[in-house]
């Protein structure tokens, strides 16, 4: 019998499948995952609505009526499915999951079929899915479901009152299509023994945790992974809102949107639209790569520690204060042994005192750092560098709007042997835009006392620098309301996904007010059966063509052409990055495995960037 299609599993590939010989996962065209059953895979059905545990489970029309029957029948070592009949909800959960699918090939799937929302899980205030003890779990797929903490008000619950909690070892995940909502931590990667690697989280909405700080650690956070997770890669999603809660738990600096700490390798955060974190959009204290997203109302957008990152593409609006402490930074690099940071445009600081403020922050301790054609507007100190050696800013273009915003604070003692400032463009309304171990000082100053001799100091006009979220959401048709964009982009879903709601076409918008080009890439254009882009205007330079990658370039008035550094500079590459520890638990974990290969070449398949 023909099963109907659903979001895991298109109903057209079933007939030309065949077990063990083509894969079992593959790449749709609308740019969603699927995963296909194998010959010997038990496919249960599962109905709240129209479902009994009597029936056998086995087709659409014979569905269970509880995940904890289905479950029963799930086979561990199996590429078996659970399938949750959409538009239904359950006042259950997955709960402690123990079982595995058979290879990364043949994944166990918890997934959705029919028509209608994403089946909702009404968890409590317990967890959604976990993994805590057993045997290592692997290979596992949870496709087209919501998750929601119910009856968690930030006081009750546990450290697991978490949508998705892996704290048992284990390799091969792909989470996709998913809504996480109102926990106190929205996912959890914190594997025991060689810890959870080879984990793709893509295309879904984490938004809403929050603590008042009652519950376990007193922190929450959208994504948490620990030192232990290897080969993370997060893209496309919508993280919103996450670590507080209004009225109800302010926002502090311990809880961020996404939190990777001290130890974790090789994690790439690509694509995604980033906001209205407690503090940090993302904070990788083992480094990373962080690409084309766009970030909007944070703190702190992103901040790097202690190994080799890779910062390019971002676009980053409006940064913001906490309740109590002034902040708006854009990238915050800390103690790294080399960084890239390049081709982002950071416009339109909010932060309301005169400390914590920089687009970009370089602190002590970082070292061959280089910062080059970013763009920087209205953002009080444009560039604050405190760097410790090997630190360049060239061909970027720093302006601000106001008299009390200096375009570069430099910090540390300057010397031509530990830093190097080349071909920038400034613009200034302030009198003494540039502060040098806290002395302001003029254009001509700055020059001789920097060395900067093709500096460039002109006023630079823009189409229009003013383009925010709201008025871009205007240009769709929409209300010209922050909270309007937001929730579309909140709404998206395999089955609602409109391509103008992905940070990719919403930076096109932002960067064509600023003249910048934007090269779009094949994966950023898997948007929609339909291509549903933004809206063409007079002033949008954003194409649908596929292009290449390349570092943008600020398209200015009085563009000259830009003079290329002699000092060689560190530029490491995405698809390099390395650990700063060689102990031996990180070398095990890195090993090449099968399902390490398999996952990458999922990724290969989807066109992203898998971190190696």
């Amino acid at each position: 019998m023909q099963q109907p299609s659903r979001s895991a599993r298109p109903a057209e590939q079933f007939e030309a499948l065949e077990p063990r010989t083509l894969m079992s996962i593959s790449m749709s065209s609308d740019g969603f995952i699927d995963v296909s059953p194998s010959k010997d895979s038990r496919v249960i059905y599962v109905s709240s609505s129209t479902g009994s545990d009597r029936n056998n489970g086995l087709s659409p029309k014979s569905p269970v009526r509880t995940i904890k029957h289905a479950k029963s029948m799930m086979r561990d070592g199996m590429p078996d499915e659970m399938l949750l009949n959409r538009g239904d909800y359950f006042d259950e959960s997955f709960g402690h999951w123990t079982m595995s699918g058979r290879s990364s090939d043949e994944p166990m799937l918890l997934g959705s079929y029919g028509k209608g929302d994403r089946p909702l899980l009404n968890t409590g205030a317990i967890e959604g899915f976990a993994t805590y003890d057993g045997h290592p779990v692997d290979n596992i797929v949870i496709d087209g479901i919501h998750f929601e903490a119910n009856k968690y008000d930030g006081t009750n619950g546990s450290n697991l009152t978490t949508g998705i909690h892996l704290l048992r070892q284990g390799t091969g995940y792909v989470f996709q299509d998913l809504d996480i909502d109102g926990y106190k931590d929205n996912i959890v990667l914190q594997g025991d023994g060689t810890g959870v690697s080879s984990v793709i989280l893509r295309r879904s909405v984490i938004e809403n945790a929050y603590n008042v700080g009652k519950v376990g650690n007193g922190h929450a956070q959208g994504l948490y992974a620990s030192g232990t997770t290897s080969h993370l890669m997060i893209e496309q999603n919508t993280f919103d809102h996450n670590g507080w809660k209004e009225g109800v738990a302010a926002a502090n600096q311990f809880n961020h949107n996404i939190y990777i700490n001290t130890g974790a390798t090789n994690v790439t955060v690509r694509d995604n639209i980033i906001a209205r974190a407690s503090l940090n959009g993302v904070l990788l204290r083992s480094g990373g790569t962080i690409v084309d997203n766009l970030f909007f109302r944070n703190p702190v957008a992103a901040a790097v520690q202690n190994t080799s990152s890779t910062i390019s593409g971002n676009v980053v609006l409006e940064g913001t204060d906490l309740p109590t402490q002034t902040f708006g930074v854009g990238f915050n690099i800390g103690n790294v042994p080399s960084a890239t940071v390049s081709g982002n445009l950071i416009a339109h600081d909010k932060g309301t005192g005169p400390y914590g403020l920089a687009g970009i922050s370089i602190n002590n301790g970082a070292k061959d750092t280089a910062v080059s054609n970013n763009t920087i507007y209205d953002w009080r100190n444009n560039i604050v560098n405190s760097g410790t050696s090997g630190i360049s800013v060239v061909n970027n273009v720093l302006n601000t709007s106001g008299t009390d915003k200096p375009v570069v604070d430099q910090v540390a003692t300057f010397s031509k042997h530990l830093f190097y400032y080349a071909g920038n463009e400034y613009s200034s309304k302030k009198d003494f835009p540039f502060k040098m171990y806290g002395f302001g000082k003029t254009f001509k100053q700055w020059e001789k006392s920097i060395r900067e001799t093709d500096g460039t100091w002109s006023a630079i006009n823009y189409v229009d620098p003013n383009r925010t979220l709201a008025t871009y959401n205007q240009s769709l048709g929409g209300h010209e309301a922050v909270s309007a964009f937001l929730k579309a982009a909140r709404d998206q879903s395999r089955h609602n996904w409109l391509g103008a709601y992905t940070a990719a076409a919403t930076m096109a918008y932002i960067r064509a007010g600023f003249n910048i080009e934007t090269p779009i890439t094949t994966d950023t254009l898997k948007l929609s059966p339909t291509r549903s882009f933004v809206t063409k205007t007079s002033a949008d330079t954003a194409a649908e063509s596929v292009t290449t990658l390349i570092p943008r370039q600020s398209l200015t008035a009085s563009k000259k052409k830009k003079t290329t550094p002699k000092k060689k500079t560190a530029q490491p590459e995405a698809e390099t990055v390395t650990a700063s520890s060689d102990s031996k638990s990180t070398k095990t974990k890195n090993k090449t495995s099968p399902a390490f290969t398999q996952m990458a070449l999922i990724a290969r398949i989807a066109g992203l960037i898998w971190p190696t």
